[in-house]
């Protein structure tokens, strides 16, 4: 493969293994705006922003005339989606107060409604089919699903490590590492290798056994081989068989809505719950589909870290909190609960699906500045939204770090988007990371009045989530270090 850049270090093309090219085009902002997939194909895709800078539209169009695949948002103050129309109809979306998605109305329409406790788990489900319950216990794993009547509850189980090992008639065992290394459901049986470093080596259902060589200096590591190979550029591209090439067309939060041949003939459709639960059109092997990350034959989703169940919303194991130290949201809900909009491709912690529009903002601010540290910001803005473990608070600590003389004034220009961006869930570790290394800077403690206030934490609020959950120890809403910082911050 090999990679095109523009004079503001901007990817401009790349080139696989058969020297076909995918190129792309900004705007003055910094902002991708088209990519134009191999010539044959006759597919440009365009992309186009509100004021704000915000994605708003995504339309991969061929021959300048057939729209293949195409999703128009409409978005909230906060940037939570509110509304998406795409080749199926119109989908509407509500949160509460913590953006937590509470309602979503499918075209059709038919609407499916979500609750939550008070510590982000989800309590019922309601759709036409009727309302699902769930039940949990006091270290917040899910215990008991109650489908609609007649259907019988299924049952859940785990072991000391927070890891699931029943599931109904479907059994999951765990290394020492705590990493699944099988998995039998609906009577099927895979068994899992991992690495050194955690990817996943390996997998082998029945007699058939995949191996998977990941491309790991790409940020977040990627899966360049599985007997088939991916093509990589501004995201997940191309699928390259020993016969033929395909190219995928993703919605904004980077899910294939359609994946085209070369000469741009749709092969495979995608249509979605709001989990990623998928429908599918078309008999084309492929295993990226939600999110652009890996639907095992398990039905589970493999993010790396850990595994993601569409049907629950929810990972079967546990939040790695050594690993991620900041991430306070609940332990086993997947994206915050707010799936319209987060993804989490690590399995560590939730990021905006938005997140490249950092390094837009980044971009944008460096062409107004002759500062040649901007070039540093840069990287790390785009390495933090690449990687999706990293917070915000990690590239505050490295750019101080790193430039403790440098005029941080500009940054506050864009510091309500990132507190936005990196959403009220990631506060705990911003803020914490953010006065521990941040305090003698004035625009950084601006930054962190700027998370408080826009995560709207008032005092009834912050002693209920330091006074947790009985049973839930370290585990709380809002971490106890965020709670600290709070209390340093503002006296209390």
């Amino acid at each position: 493969m090999t990679y095109g850049y523009d004079a503001a270090n901007r990817l401009t093309s790349v080139t696989d293994w058969n020297l076909a090219t995918v190129s792309y085009a900004y705007d003055d902002a910094g902002r991708m705006t088209a990519k134009t997939l191999p010539a044959g194909t006759g597919v440009v895709s365009s992309y186009a922003y509100d004021d704000a800078g915000r994605l708003t539209g995504i339309a991969h169009v061929k021959d300048g005339q057939t729209t293949l695949a195409s999703v128009a948002y409409t978005l909230d103050a906060v940037g939570n989606r509110t509304g998406r129309v795409d080749e199926q109809g119109t989908h509407s979306y509500q949160y509460d107060g913590l953006y937590r998605l509470t309602s979503v109305t499918y075209p059709g329409p038919s609407t499916t409604g979500y609750t939550f406790d008070p510590f982000g788990n989800r309590t019922s489900m309601t759709n036409s089919a009727g309302t699902t319950t769930y039940a949990y216990d006091d270290a917040d794993r899910l215990t008991e699903v109650q489908p609609p009547s007649p259907a019988p509850a299924v049952g859940y189980s785990w072991d000391g490590n927070g890891n699931l090992t029943d599931r109904g008639a479907d059994t999951f065992a765990w290394d020492y590492e705590d990493r699944m290394v099988s998995a039998t459901v609906n009577s099927v049986t895979s068994t899992f290798a991992y690495r050194g470093d955690g990817l996943r080596d390996s997998r082998t259902t029945g007699i058939a056994t995949t191996t998977f060589t990941w491309d790991i200096n790409a940020g977040l590591p990627v899966v360049l081989d599985d007997g088939n190979r991916y093509l990589y550029g501004a995201g997940l591209e191309a699928m390259l068989t020993a016969t033929a090439t395909y190219y995928y067309l993703a919605d904004g939060l980077g899910s294939t809505m359609a994946m085209v041949d070369s000469t741009g003939t749709i092969e495979k459709s995608y249509t979605y719950d709001v989990y990623g639960k998928p429908t599918v059109t078309g008999a084309l092997p492929n295993e990226y589909d939600f999110a652009a990350q890996q639907t095992d034959p398990t039905g589970l989703q493999y993010l790396r870290a850990r595994y993601m169940d569409p049907e629950t919303g929810t990972f079967i194991s546990r939040e790695l909190l050594e690993a991620t130290p900041g991430w306070t949201g609940n332990p086993f809900g997947y994206a915050g609960a707010n799936p319209a909009r987060m993804v989490d491709p690590t399995g560590l912690q939730p990021i905006d699906s938005d997140g490249c529009e950092l390094a837009n903002d980044a971009c944008q601010v460096r062409a107004g500045s002759n500062d040649p540290h901007w070039g540093h910001f840069v990287d790390m803005v785009c390495k933090a939204a690449r990687e999706g473990s990293d917070s915000i608070a990690y590239l505050c600590n490295d750019l101080v770090d790193a430039l403790p003389d440098f005029n941080w004034g500009p940054l506050l220009d864009i510091r309500d988007e990132v507190v936005i961006r990196t959403t009220r869930m990631l506060m705990g570790e911003y803020v914490h990371n953010g006065l521990v290394l941040c305090s003698q800077d004035e625009a950084c403690r601006d930054m962190v009045d700027a998370a408080f206030q826009t995560n709207r934490v008032h005092s009834a609020e912050v002693s209920l989530f330091a006074k947790g959950k009985p049973g839930a120890g370290a585990t709380i809403w809002l971490s106890s270090q965020a709670w600290e910082a709070y209390k340093r911050r503002y006296g209390h």
